[in-house]
């Protein structure tokens, strides 16, 4: 490729069209007017030989190639940046003006991004947060597309090229309606594996430890009910003499809706680590360093303040 042909503005354009999925959004991501960066996008075309990206009615997917040129894209922007300056440039939240862009795995959401959100407000109030619920999978690809600065969730042995930092640890609980006839009785193993119960679950091939631990038992429960989301878990249990199984974090969001109610396992289930990821290749991007040492004070306090959630404790 002859790179007298090459403007970096249109990579600039690419890169806004990765992270935003559309051409409106990535227009005013960098400034640009909706036809500009239509323009943009045309003469992106033309000079990799390629579609790039394709409309569909959610948003515009990136072809493969595309997939393909954002890693080496985003590089080669890091290294313009950082070499005229921009990413050394010192973050003072009080004035800084950036989105960050963050991912959400599994139960995140509700145990440290509320108060994650409000002391990024209190301390960085020109800073705007999007959040973006991911299923495991997509975490490691989001972060390499640069897609998104920073994943929580309990995804652990990521490569190399992704750092990690735990956050904190939950035990496992069991979530049913008040006054649900099962705990009264002989709570046990295979009683528990014996109930209907309701799963969280995004992805249908994403595994369960719970499942682990009655495999090694030599049982296996009766799965009746999956869900994609936390927020109608509680609504559903109240009407339903189901079973779902939470950390204690979201157990308390749970118990939260009258008619909840709280118990111990009757068998010992796996410790629950939650993680913040990034990548390495922005891990001094502006403002990331700030952004992460955010995530860690928040889980201290989610730490120092947590109180055990049970109503009634099998022992």
């Amino acid at each position: 490729m002859n790179l007298a042909r090459v403007d970096l503005n249109l990579l600039v354009a690419f890169e806004a069209m990765m992270l935003e999925r559309s051409v409106s959004r990535a227009a005013k991501r960098i400034g640009l007017a909706q036809s500009s960066m239509s323009n943009a996008l045309g003469r992106l075309r033309a000079l990799f030989n390629d579609e790039l990206f394709i409309r569909t009615p959610m948003e515009m997917q990136p072809t493969l190639k595309a997939i393909e040129l954002s890693g080496p894209v985003s590089d080669a922007l890091h290294l313009v940046r950082a070499t005229l300056g921009a990413s050394s440039e010192e973050f003072d939240p009080k004035t800084a003006q950036r989105t960050f862009w963050i991912g959400a795995v599994d139960f995140a959401d509700v145990t440290l991004l509320p108060d994650f959100i409000a002391t990024v407000r209190r301390e960085a109030p020109n800073v705007n947060i999007s959040v973006s619920y991911l299923q495991t999978e997509e975490a490691i690809s989001k972060l390499d597309e640069g897609a998104i600065d920073l994943v929580v969730g309990s995804l652990a042995e990521p490569p190399k090229r992704i750092a990690m930092a735990l956050l904190h640890q939950e035990r496992l609980v069991c979530v049913m309606r008040d006054r649900h006839p099962a705990p009264a009785g002989e709570w046990t193993p295979r009683t528990f594996a014996l109930l209907p119960h309701l799963i969280v679950r995004s992805a249908p091939d994403m595994s369960d430890p719970v499942d682990g631990v009655l495999a090694q038992l030599g049982l296996s429960r009766r799965v009746v009910v999956r869900v994609p989301s936390h927020m109608v878990v509680p609504f559903v249990l109240r009407q339903c003499d189901l079973v779902a199984c939470a950390t204690e974090g979201v157990a308390r969001y749970y118990a939260e809706i009258p008619g909840i109610a709280i118990y111990d396992p009757p068998m010992p289930l796996p410790i629950r680590q939650i993680y913040m990821l990034w990548s390495r290749r922005k891990e001094n991007a502006f403002g990331m360093e700030w952004l992460r040492n955010i995530a860690l004070e928040v889980a201290r306090r989610y730490a120092e303040t947590k109180q055990s959630p049970l109503r009634a404790n099998r022992a």
